[in-house]
């Protein structure tokens, strides 16, 4: 939330921390401040890069885009449309409108392709608390876990929260938890 005071933060950071070697996006600096500028050259930069090889951009959170990361979706997105470009935006939807959503919905609308993630399967619930705790849930982690409603990340909580209060028991490949409450910690 805290990236939409700074100007292209989102989609900069996102490429400066993971760029990929002979993709050097720090020597991209802002020219006197203009900001068009700045998309556009970062444009020539992913075009110039892909001629060689595919790329893939990751923008998790990116209902929280700052304006101008919005603005660059919508010329980057189509400009780069043709080239091996592929973007992954992930978004939820929140109450307020902001221009990062609308950049989204407008490419949406645009027929970029949208994937819908419902809530975990009951499978998926019990292997992801077998991958977090490193061994098989039982029947008494599985109760706690499907009151998670299939969110992946509250249900990543809940299990790191009640293996640091000392609440579960693993034991023989199995975890069990062994204290009826919720640890204050999740609940906060």
């Amino acid at each position: 939330e805290l990236d939409r005071v700074v100007p292209l933060s989102s989609l900069m950071s996102s490429l400066q921390r993971n760029s990929p070697p002979g993709l050097d996006i720090s020597r991209l600096g802002a020219q006197d401040g203009n900001r068009l500028w700045l998309v556009h050259h970062l444009g020539e930069m992913l075009a110039d890069y892909v001629r060689t090889r595919a790329l893939l951009i990751v923008l998790d959170d990116a209902h929280w885009a700052d304006e101008l990361t919005a603005l660059a979706l919508r010329m980057l997105v189509p400009a780069l449309s043709s080239s091996p470009v592929l973007w992954l935006l992930a978004r939820r939807r929140v109450p307020t409108r902001s221009s990062a959503q609308d950049a989204i919905d407008w490419l949406a609308g645009e027929g970029v392709q949208r994937v819908e993630l419902g809530p975990l399967s009951e499978e998926a619930v019990a292997e992801l608390c077998a991958n977090v705790l490193r061994a098989r849930p039982d029947s008494t982690v599985l109760a706690l876990a499907n009151r998670c409603g299939g969110n992946p990340f509250l249900l990543e909580q809940l299990l790191t929260t009640l293996r640091d209060a000392g609440q579960l028991l693993i034991s023989d490949g199995f975890a069990t938890v062994v204290a009826g409450d919720l640890p204050s910690g999740f609940l906060a």
